[in-house]
């Protein structure tokens, strides 16, 4: 399958509708484009939940609200200081 498109001046492109109605693609989704040595490849981008557990860490898991807590302190002394 296959379709055209124009670049427009902003160098944005429409994906056909035929072929994003193929590939699942909706309005608000992501794509990732890759070159490649022939050309171009536009693929739907994975969730981000879907990259969960795929990078091993070596570190212990991380207190977020501490961090967070940390943080606000530093913004707190920056500003007043």
């Amino acid at each position: 399958m296959f379709g055209y498109s124009v670049v427009n001046q902003k160098g944005q492109v429409t994906v056909p509708a035929n072929i994003r109605r193929e590939l699942d693609i909706n309005p608000d989704d992501r794509v990732v484009v890759i070159k490649t040595s022939s050309g171009v490849l536009i693929k739907r981008a994975p969730e981000i939940s879907a990259l969960r557990g795929s990078v091993i860490s070596n570190s212990k898991t991380k207190d977020f609200k501490k961090m967070r807590e940390s943080f606000k302190d530093y913004l707190a002394k920056r500003k007043n200081g």
